[in-house]
């Protein structure tokens, strides 16, 4: 909100200095012309980001159809392979928990294309017991936990997404052996 605020202060001040420069001055009108497209584009860009980051369908829509559509989307952009599982039911989570599983399946997805070498990914989210499960496997070349590289910016934000709301994330992984990341929330009372 501070951003889209600051950006929109802007965008309205280098319209109204536009709108003082003397006609004889093209070259600075242009400038100024340009400066406020930059801000546009600026606000443009944080709405997109903003909406990824946590979709406004996630409180009118639920979880569910939201990681249905971004799953869709990922199999349209990635051509891997996504095999889906929700539960027949509505799952009752609270907006935080929604946004901290939507964010790790985006983070999870995004981790698949860039460095798994994936045909196919499993995704499966449920409730079992007193716990919301969701489960993301890949069938790609897997890498070493053991390594120093092998836990990213990616995987360290996944983890702490899910202690951020009360769960507990797992990435279980080895070299030729695809990738598993399996994150456990509290159910909400």
């Amino acid at each position: 909100d501070e951003m889209g605020a600051v950006l929109a202060a802007l965008h309205i001040n280098v319209s109204l200095l536009a709108a003082k420069l003397p006609a004889d001055m093209p070259q600075l009108k242009a400038d100024a012309d340009y400066l406020a497209k930059l801000v546009a584009d600026g606000i443009q860009a944080m709405r997109q980001t903003v909406a990824e980051l946590r979709p406004t369908e996630l409180e009118d829509l639920g979880l569910e159809y939201v990681v249905e559509n971004y799953v869709e989307e990922f199999r349209k952009n990635s051509g891997i392979a996504c095999e889906l599982r929700l539960p027949e039911e509505e799952l009752s989570l609270d907006i935080k928990q929604s946004t901290a599983l939507f964010r790790i399946v985006q983070e999870s997805l995004a981790n698949v294309a860039k460095h798994a070498g994936a045909t196919k990914v499993n995704i499966a989210l449920g409730a079992w017991g007193e716990a919301v499960v969701l489960t993301i496997n890949d069938n790609g070349k897997g890498f070493n936990l053991n390594s120093r590289k092998s836990i990213t910016f990616g995987l360290l934000g996944v983890i702490e997404r899910a202690a951020m709301v009360g769960g507990k994330a797992e990435v279980s992984s080895a070299p030729g052996k695809g990738t598993t990341v399996r994150v456990s929330l509290p159910r909400p009372v």
